[in-house]
């Protein structure tokens, strides 16, 4: 959720002002995996998204940690999204583990 406002000055000056809210989603699945997402919206076009998900079947592991920058919709546009991202970087790495040893596995 986000919530804008803004002052329009006699002076011409403008002070836009938002709030952001951190969304969290857990999913669980029937074969033992859970997943799960944070994402925080710092500002218009820029978020941040850290991803989890636990495999037990498998004895995985993996965290990702996702920011994307989008560019601002113009002013005439019809589109209801933030636009299309422009720079996306993704971190991502995956663990196993089996009688309590954590191993990383290289991707």
């Amino acid at each position: 959720m986000q919530i804008d406002e803004g002052q329009v000055a006699s002076t011409g000056m403008v002070a836009p002002s938002y709030v952001q809210k951190v969304a969290l989603m857990l999913s669980q699945k029937e074969d033992g995996c859970v997943a799960g997402f944070l994402e925080e919206r710092l500002n218009v076009g820029l978020n941040f998204i850290l991803s989890a998900e636990v495999d037990h079947k498998k004895k995985t592991t993996s965290l990702a940690l996702d920011s994307q920058m989008r560019r601002k919709r113009s002013l005439g546009s019809t589109s209801t999204g933030d636009g299309d991202p422009f720079l996306k970087t993704v971190y991502s790495v995956e663990f196993e583990y089996s009688n309590n040893k954590i191993e990383s596995i290289p991707i």
